[in-house]
């Protein structure tokens, strides 16, 4: 199969690529690398830098005659949202706006990266798709929108597409920026034995995802939707709280070595976009696609900071990983 994929080079869509090319697929990569890297892209891709706003972006996908199109590329900094909206608006919502019209002349199915920021600061969790949505910062409005300019595609234009509304995505590459950015944002500042600071009282609790798991989401997700021929919103969770100040902890506890994990952080206002508790239950996911979450919090943590760590060392973390990954491509 020929599988286009938007933002490939980037935190979650580089896992994603390499999960495709595990699986057989081609693969086409489109990113401006703005904040992706192209050590990042695996050589068994193929790649073309552009921005999905871009019209050679439309160009490459129409004359790569793709099966289905995995679209990842997002603007994910919540802070940047509230600060930039109109940036945010632009790349979030008329960049997936670009992708369904690139998608629309052959009916293209897609599966696009949506967000648990959709439902707001909802006290009913675990949230299922069905719960109110109330975004409160302009990336969780710019996600809504995208999706329902995708059903509207589907309804309008047949472009099947399925919105997986992702909780707090973390892992290896991960850079700070982000839902899930906060764990990065620990191990990094510890491995620097600078003590992290945490916005808000700690309490605030979020739904950790580990990034593979995300990536074989994603898999389910494509092999369903060309399956079925018709959309869907779906959460990709594990359906477990936890607090920052106890994932700071759980942090420090696997990096005793620095001094400043003997620390308590560094306690900060809240962020303006910021919610207090986030949890999505992901029972649908395992209902129509057999998906689950695979890695406990402890082991997903070990993973990251052991990649963190050969990354500060100089070593090249998990770069054999993404060599093995060709398939039969």
């Amino acid at each position: 199969m020929r599988v286009v994929l938007t933002g490939g080079a980037g935190f979650i869509g580089s896992h994603i690529a390499e999960a495709l090319l595990r699986q057989g697929h081609t693969v086409l990569i489109i990113d401006d690398l703005s904040t992706g890297q192209r050590d990042f892209i695996s050589k068994y891709a193929k790649f073309v830098q552009a921005s999905i706003l871009d019209p050679a972006c439309a160009k490459a996908i129409a004359s790569f005659h793709a099966d289905a199109i995995v679209h990842q590329a997002a603007q994910i900094d919540v802070a940047k949202s509230m600060q930039d909206p109109a940036s945010d608006i632009k790349v979030n919502f008329s960049g997936t706006l670009a992708i369904l019209e690139a998608a629309r002349p052959n009916k293209t199915p897609i599966v696009f990266a949506s967000s648990a920021a959709v439902y707001g600061d909802n006290p009913d969790i675990p949230l299922c798709e069905d719960a109110d949505t109330y975004p409160i910062s302009t990336y969780g409005v710019s996600k809504l929108s995208s999706e329902l300019i995708c059903k509207a595609y589907e309804r309008t234009h047949g472009v099947p597409c399925v919105a997986l509304r992702y909780s707090n995505v973390y892992g290896p590459r991960q850079a700070t920026r982000g839902e899930g950015g906060v764990v990065s944002v620990f191990i990094r500042a510890l491995l620097q034995d600078k003590v992290p600071t945490i916005y808000g009282t700690g309490e605030q609790t979020r739904d950790f995802v580990y990034v593979e798991d995300v990536a074989d989401a994603n898999m389910a997700a494509l092999s369903w939707l060309l399956k079925n021929r018709h959309g869907a919103v779906v959460n990709v969770s594990t359906g477990r709280q936890t607090s920052i100040i106890d994932l700071h902890k759980q942090v420090a506890k696997r990096m005793s070595s620095s001094p400043a994990c003997q620390q308590q952080p560094v306690m900060a206002d809240t962020r303006a976009g910021d919610i207090m508790h986030s949890s999505l239950d992901p029972t649908k996911a395992q209902g129509i696609f057999e998906w689950q979450a695979a890695t406990a919090l402890s082991d997903g943590l070990r993973h990251t900071i052991s990649y963190f760590r050969a990354q500060a060392d100089g070593r090249e973390g998990d770069a054999s990983k993404r060599d093995a990954s060709k398939g039969d491509a």
